[in-house]
């Protein structure tokens, strides 16, 4: 081991290292300059003269490691405080703060950040420079770079190049090659558009546009025959910047479209095209569906009119079409035209087939096609059997989509209504009217000895009929001092159930305790002077307690301490008045 000292670092100081330790080394273990430390005047001390100067720049622009070398006994390390430093900022790969010796330039210090982006103006450099009052700023232009010497505190600045084309113009439309091209010296219209490799079909010849900045940067319109310049009977040249627009055909009318809708497979929108007849917007439309009835097409035409009267109210012309079943070439065809609506109808006795499910405790559980547009509950029952042996139809229920239909929009809109006149803020009733299903309770016992009864509805497609298992449980919630479950005893009523839940909690409202049957029945308890009659209980039922609602005539407790505060503040005022006018 050796002994080496190093003044200047980040951390100086006396270390003891390897004698096998080089220079870099101990800058590595020392932490390297400190802040305003020199990078490339670093000093190896040896026996009290200077060894060495050290370069860092050279390791880091180049990796050169000849400045490496290895250390001795008692060596010292100094790093002095740097004399020159110089920043560069902008186009440039890296920029940053530089150390400048003397005799180095600018050509140096773009060196040093690794020289000019892409888009950088490399004609000349903007310097910022420190006087002994002030600032100034500089321009060095390139052929100055490896003459001018920076100093001290120097900012230098690299801007871009213009976002502008010194020898641009461009084409654009009906061409086959649109896009910018070089201003050749002399450049006319007609050699721009061979450029472009010449017109398109569909380009429109008889006019068409430059535009052209002005001086002050406003640009104008010329326009010009594009068949004369193609001719060279009248072509130009054109100037810097100047577009060249040769309009398309299509871009001057309007796009036809033909649609068809009802029983096609592909039902849409259709672009029209010359010679387009019925049959071929069907074949674009996939053909006819399985439901379509061929022999009734009706075709909704604009009707085109010089002036509209009075007794003039038709808004279209509608041409019905009797048989058009075969799809083959024949004369029996219509040509199309532009914006006509095609309907094809269904066939009238046509009806999908629709089901209906069936689940629970029946015999043949499981979905049903629908037989008949009258088909009930009973008839579904029949049909799966009947009931499987634990089977509870007393608890039976239908689920029932709501569609969201346009009534249902209606009487929501009117619930808001109501609402907003009601000054009711709450959206449960808005969400109950719109709600996606609903379930209705079914009294399957009487329907089955009463079929074709207002209780045996008629189905709908996608129903679902629900025939659960017999519960004898008999479920206690709310405010009860232990909400649980009991056995369903024949005879018992709403007060036995509740004594097995240990009775009712002092936050109980007795006289509004309900009942849920397992079918989505709901019963609540009744009142008659001073009678209260409990609903009956059934098998699979729910007992629901609810908790007293701490409000006095509708007011809360607070809004009625307030109120009767202010009732006695203005009663001893008044007995005040009183006193005084004795």
């Amino acid at each position: 081991s050796i002994r080496i000292t190093v003044l200047g670092s980040y951390k100086p100081g006396t270390f003891t290292v390897s004698s096998l330790n080089t220079l870099f080394n101990a800058l590595y273990v020392s932490g390297g300059p400190a802040a305003n430390g020199s990078y490339r005047e670093i000093e190896l001390l040896r026996n009290n003269q200077i060894e060495r100067k050290v370069d860092l720049y050279k390791l880091l622009q180049t990796g050169s490691q000849e400045d490496n070398v290895r250390l001795q006994e008692n060596d010292i390390i100094r790093i002095p405080v740097y004399k020159n430093r110089v920043e560069i900022a902008g186009e440039v790969k890296r920029p940053g703060i530089f150390e400048i010796l003397p005799g180095e330039t600018v050509e140096d210090l773009l060196r040093f950040a690794s020289g000019f982006t892409e888009s950088a103006y490399k004609a000349s450099i903007k310097v910022i420079q420190l006087t002994d009052k002030e600032k100034k700023v500089t321009d060095i232009n390139q052929d100055a770079y490896d003459l001018h010497s920076p100093h001290t505190g120097d900012y230098f600045e690299v801007s871009k190049i213009l976002n502008r084309y010194q020898n641009r113009v461009k084409i654009n439309g009906a061409v086959f090659r649109p896009g910018n091209f070089e201003l050749s010296p002399n450049l006319t219209v007609a050699q721009l558009i061979r450029k472009a490799e010449g017109l398109r079909e569909d380009a429109f010849t008889k006019r068409a546009q430059i535009i052209r900045l002005k001086e002050d940067l406003t640009p104008e319109i010329i326009s010009f025959d594009v068949s004369a310049v193609l001719n060279n009977t009248a072509d130009f040249l054109l100037k810097r910047e100047d577009e060249v627009i040769i309009s398309s055909i299509f871009d001057l009318k309007d796009e036809y479209n033909v649609s068809i809708q009802g029983e096609v497979r592909k039902p849409g929108n259709y672009k029209h095209v010359e010679n387009l007849t019925l049959k071929d917007l069907i074949l674009l439309g996939g053909g006819f569906t399985y439901a379509a009835y061929p022999q009734r097409i009706e075709i909704a035409r604009v009707i085109k009119r010089d002036t509209l009267t009075k007794e003039d109210v038709r808004l279209s012309e509608i041409i019905d079409i009797k048989d058009i079943n075969d799809l083959s070439y024949s004369a029996n065809n219509l040509s199309l035209q532009p914006f006509d609506v095609v309907t094809v109808r269904r066939l009238p006795g046509y009806l999908e087939l629709k089901s209906v499910v069936i689940s629970g405790q029946v015999q043949y559980p499981g979905p049903y096609v629908l037989a008949s547009r009258s088909e009930r509950v009973s008839d579904l029952l029949k049909r799966a059997g009947g009931f499987a042996p634990e089977a509870y139809p007393g608890a039976a229920f239908l689920k029932r989509k709501n569609e969201n239909s346009f009534k249902d929009e209606l009487d929501s809109a009117r619930v808001k209504k109501i609402q907003g006149e009601l000054r009711d803020s709450t959206k449960e009733i808005v969400s109950e009217v719109s709600r996606p299903y609903d379930q209705i309770a079914l009294d399957l016992v009487y329907i089955i000895t009463h079929p074709g009864s207002d209780a045996d509805l008629i189905l709908k497609p996608e129903d679902e009929l629900f025939v659960p298992r017999n519960d004898e449980a008999i479920k206690i919630s709310g405010q009860v001092l232990s909400p649980t479950q009991s056995p369903y005893r024949k005879g018992d009523n709403v007060a036995d159930y509740i004594s097995n839940a240990g009775g009712f909690t002092d936050d109980a409202r007795k006289s509004k305790v309900y009942v849920l049957y397992p079918n989505g029945k709901a019963a609540r308890t009744k009142h008659f002077l001073f009678v209260r009659s409990y609903p009956q209980v059934k098998s699979g039922s729910e007992i629901i307690v609810p908790k007293v609602r701490l409000k006095v005539n509708n007011k809360s407790i607070t809004e009625t301490i307030a109120v009767a505060t202010a009732v006695a503040g203005l009663a001893a005022v008044v007995l005040g008045i009183i006193q005084l006018t004795k």
